[in-house]
């Protein structure tokens, strides 16, 4: 007799992916930065205002995500959040002054990253474990580690091929 595997194993697979991506995406500032200071001749406590902003959104936004996962389906919460990233991840290719940095990524691409973040899959899984709640949760939250790992690594080389305003 074959046993079907349990869906909610996939849902920590796709939350895994979920935070590798969102904390990557957060780590990978770190390898623009430099080339930001450069290219633009802004100072580096400037450049770092935009991720400043980014966290910044993390506390406004987050409580209210966790309201809308709790009231709507929170697909719908993940997918609007990948656009909404995506979205301001796209238009950090057109940056050309501080205030654009600031809004495409700080405001846009951050608010994007609060809705697929820990908030969002931490109410998910919740749902699809009594038992091994713990072990679920943890496999998802540790691809924010394998995604700041790889995603760096990915988008230097990407930078080091096509430059950074298409990477």
């Amino acid at each position: 007799m074959k046993s079907k595997l349990f869906y909610g194993w996939i849902i920590v697979a796709v939350a895994f992916i979920s935070m590798a991506f969102w904390m990557g995406i957060r780590a990978s500032f770190s390898v623009f930065y430099s080339h930001l200071v450069e290219v633009f001749s802004w100072g580096r406590g400037e450049v770092a205002v935009a991720q400043s902003i980014s966290f910044l959104m993390y506390v406004v936004f987050v409580p209210i995500i966790g309201t809308l996962v709790d009231r709507f389906d929170p697909r719908k919460v993940v997918v609007l959040g990948v656009i909404t990233c995506g979205i301001g991840l796209i238009l950090c290719a057109f940056i050309e002054n501080l205030w654009s940095l600031y809004i495409y990524y700080g405001i846009i691409a951050g608010t994007g990253i609060c809705f697929i973040s820990i908030v969002t899959y931490s109410a998910i899984l919740s749902r699809w474990f009594e038992r091994k709640r713990g072990l679920a949760s943890g496999i998802a939250t540790s691809g924010m580690g394998v995604g700041t790992f790889l995603l760096v690594l990915f988008v230097e080389r990407m930078i080091q091929i096509f430059g950074w305003r298409e990477a």
